[in-house]
């Protein structure tokens, strides 16, 4: 305040060329509307004013270097905009650090925040004319040196040309090894599951050693065809409480089912209830003695008996 346009702008110059002006109000003032036409820069506003309170929260770590509310306003304003743009910028210099071409991030930005909807992409291919040129007032210095800009710019884009193929060509290596990773991977799951069924056909093996009927315990019922596939389970005694899926052993032709649980439903083959604290751990198997598992049977198989004679005594 108390400047006329032209020293403001002259004063501006001094510290360089602007390519964002903002304000705190949500309706850009007449005197930013001119200034910013005047660099032909954009311009940075809220959605709605700022309060006071909000603009003295803004600028709390620099009150003590704010000599009136004209300072307070004109910070609170450049605070305010710098966080809404701040990621924006953390993300070109990260990049352009990462690609270790710091040296262009400044004109990166001046782009990004000058054109309106323009991505980092369509940036750098401008920098790199690839694009169509923009026509911008830049400042005398750069357009002395212009030639030799391009001249670098267009050394860095073979470099990078280069770059990019190494890393397609290292791409295409590391798809073919993770191919061969993902077939090891397979080859592993297979052998896992080789061992773990050589292991239960050894317990089984030690179970009859021990003069036991071996009894295979099934936590749940299910991968069956794959049970079926490695170690066969026709003529299995099986162990489980899993009821809700006994019907699934019936085309497996087992010799009986051995269960903890309750279960009256008829099935293809023997269900015998015992607790399973009455079996033999072998490893991962049971060992049940072949004297009181033929009893059980038989018992089994004449209660079976006496019901069907009971139920066709009724048909007559």
């Amino acid at each position: 305040r108390g400047y006329n346009k032209g020293a403001i702008i002259r004063e501006i110059l001094k510290v360089g060329r602007p390519i964002l002006i903002s304000t705190d109000k949500k309706e850009t003032p007449k005197a930013v509307k001119d200034l910013a036409s005047s660099f032909g820069c954009r311009i940075l506003r809220p959605k709605r004013d700022l309060s006071r309170e909000e603009k003295e929260e803004i600028v709390k770590e620099y009150k003590e270097k704010i000599e009136d509310t004209h300072q307070l306003d004109a910070l609170a304003s450049a605070l305010f905009s710098y966080r809404k743009i701040r990621r924006k910028i953390e993300l070109v210099e990260r990049y352009f650090k990462e690609k270790n071409l710091l040296e262009y991030k400044d004109d990166v930005l001046f782009y990004l925040f000058r054109l309106k909807g323009a991505n980092l992409e369509q940036i750098i291919k401008m920098l790199l004319r690839e694009g169509e040129e923009e026509k911008e007032q830049v400042e005398t210095v750069k357009e002395k040196n212009g030639e030799e800009i391009l001249a670098e710019l267009l050394r860095e884009k073979i470099e990078l040309q280069r770059q990019l193929k190494k890393l397609k060509d290292e791409a295409s290596f590391y798809k073919k090894l993770k191919l061969k990773f993902d077939e090891l991977l397979d080859y592993k799951t297979k052998f896992e599951k080789l061992n773990h069924y050589f292991n239960l056909l050894k317990d089984i093996e030690k179970a009859r050693s021990m003069g036991l009927q071996p009894v295979l315990k099934l936590e749940k019922i299910e991968n069956l065809d794959e049970i079926d596939a490695y170690i066969g389970l026709e003529g299995r005694i099986i162990f489980s409480n899993d009821k809700e899926a006994f019907g699934l052993l019936n085309k497996y032709g087992i010799k009986c089912l051995i269960t903890e649980e309750f279960f009256e439903k008829q099935m293809k083959y023997p269900i015998l209830k015992i607790d399973k604290n009455e079996l033999k751990k072998v490893g991962n198997v049971y060992g049940i003695e072949e004297k009181k598992l033929d009893s059980m049977l038989k018992d089994v198989i004449k209660e079976e008996l006496k019901k069907w004679i009971e139920e066709e005594r009724e048909k007559i």
